[in-house]
């Protein structure tokens, strides 16, 4: 990739009223006369800026602002400027590194503030009055008894669009994030201000140094400018500031995720999300959850994208906070987001058994005594498998024979046993929720999990009995 030098002179190209521009059209230039006013010394300091207006049309790959000799700006892309993005390089005679960059986006066809400055010892290049580069260099800079050219390196290396308003002044005009004028930049003490203002005053250098400009290449001017100038800033846009309350069962990822939509235009970097402790965010409602995700952005811009916020998995309610919507130079956008979890041992209208101790007991009623017509109905979530381990039973003293739901007697006890007839095993995984009814219909019993009806072997005997009933618990073992 070629690479050129950007020339740093006392020079503003700016418009007053009736102003116009410089529309180059790719093998245009204007130049002025080597003056030794161009030349910067050691440890002093300078600015160089300018306005410009790249066009989509640009075919050429290194096109050059402004050159002083070997001193230069350029806007280069080897692969053409089809995808709006390139780098600047200001070239520096006798820099080690020969040049300064900044990356930049979405430039053509509109109109962008370009500065350089020099503030003790380092260089920056800011545009649009935002920093996007910036080297180390404090030594003489010569202009090499060279002219200035506008828009070309020495009359070769064409820039192709519309440039007004350079101005070059020998002091640190900027030394942070600024505001780019609104208005034409005025001549101060500029050594060279070319005002394309009436004829026959378009290439009258209005600078301390006088003299005019020479037009070559029969250039031609435009009355299209940036002023009033608005420098277009990179903004985060979020449909929501505060998303609806989340929840979730103990110990379980939710399963309804909450969503807005993020947009993004005149980024000079991705868009990166961030969620608070507690929380993770997808662009998918299915998967790829995590605590942090990046929207690529295409030429400065991030079309809408769906989020999409779900609780992890947490024993207790996370604290409240913000997704953080961040890029450089935009400002953070905030979407408040809270959540809740009921730590206890009810959650979510379920009940969680320790599998040691835990019961529920109910006394003992008429209305219990059931032997010909009756459903055993349960949400259960089986955290481990344990021989017989108790659902729901009336079965709790010797003899007793009450009806019962429970897990199997052998294998993996990962099957279920109904009133003494048994699924086969393995028909159940830990950490998963399933719906069990087991029907008796005058005797005939049929076991449905998750709506599905379930073979079953074996025989069965029910009979009334004063037993309490038990959830939780069988008559061997607990779960």
């Amino acid at each position: 990739m070629r690479k050129l030098l950007l020339f740093v002179s006392f020079v503003v190209l700016s418009l007053s009223s009736f102003a116009q521009s410089f529309d180059f059209n790719g093998s245009q230039t204007v130049k002025y006369p080597y003056n030794a006013a161009f030349d910067i010394s050691a440890g002093e300091n300078y600015t160089i800026e300018w306005y410009q207006y790249m066009s989509s049309s640009s075919t050429y790959q290194y096109p050059r602002t402004f050159s002083f000799g070997s001193h230069a700006m350029s806007i280069e892309n080897w692969a053409g400027f089809s995808s709006n993005t390139a780098v600047a390089y200001y070239y520096i005679p006798g820099m080690s590194s020969r040049y300064i960059t900044a990356s930049i986006a979405g430039f053509l066809d509109t109109w962008f503030h370009f500065a350089l400055v020099r503030n003790n010892g380092t260089i920056s290049i800011y545009v649009n009055g935002r920093l996007k580069g910036s080297g180390t260099y404090n030594s003489a800079i010569s202009a090499s008894s060279s002219e200035l050219f506008l828009g070309s390196l020495g009359g070769g290396d064409y820039f192709k669009g519309k440039l007004t308003n350079f101005r070059f002044t020998k002091s640190a005009l900027y030394t942070g994030t600024f505001t780019p004028s609104s208005n034409a930049l005025t001549s101060s003490s500029s050594p060279i201000l070319a005002l394309t203002a009436t004829s026959p005053n378009l290439l009258v250098n209005s600078g301390t140094l006088g003299g005019s400009f020479t037009n070559v290449g029969a250039t031609t001017y435009n009355a299209a400018t940036p002023f009033p100038f608005s420098a277009p800033v990179p903004t985060i846009a979020s449909s929501l500031t505060t998303l609806p309350a989340l929840s979730a069962c103990r110990s379980t990822q939710s399963t309804a995720a909450g969503t807005f939509t993020v947009t993004g235009s005149n980024l000079d970097a991705d868009i990166t999300l961030t969620a608070p402790s507690g929380y993770l965010i997808s662009t998918s409602q299915s998967s790829g959850f995590a605590s942090s995700l990046t929207l690529t952005r295409s030429s400065g811009s991030v079309a809408s994208t769906t989020i999409y916020v779900v609780m992890a998995a947490a024993s207790s309610s996370p604290a409240s906070g913000n997704i953080t919507l961040s890029s450089t130079d935009a400002n953070t956008v905030n979407v408040a987001v809270s959540g809740s979890v009921v730590n206890n041992n009810v959650f979510e209208g379920a009940l969680s058994f320790d599998g040691t101790n835990d019961k529920i007991s109910v006394p003992d009623n008429n209305a219990l005594d059931l032997t010909s017509n009756y459903t055993l109905e349960a949400w259960i979530y089986p955290k481990t498998f344990t021989w017989l381990g108790g659902i729901l039973s009336k079965y709790n003293t010797n003899g007793s024979n009450g009806y019962m739901l429970r897990l199997t007697s052998s294998g993996n006890y990962r099957g279920l046993s109904f009133d003494g007839m048994e699924t086969a095993d393995n028909i159940l995984n830990a950490n998963t929720w399933y719906h069990v009814a087991a029907v008796n219909n005058n005797g005939t019993r049929t076991l449905y999990v998750n709506g599905t009806a379930v073979p079953m072997t074996g025989s069965a005997f029910v009979q009334a009995n004063s037993d309490p009933l038990i959830i939780g618990k069988d008559f061997d073992s607990e779960s």
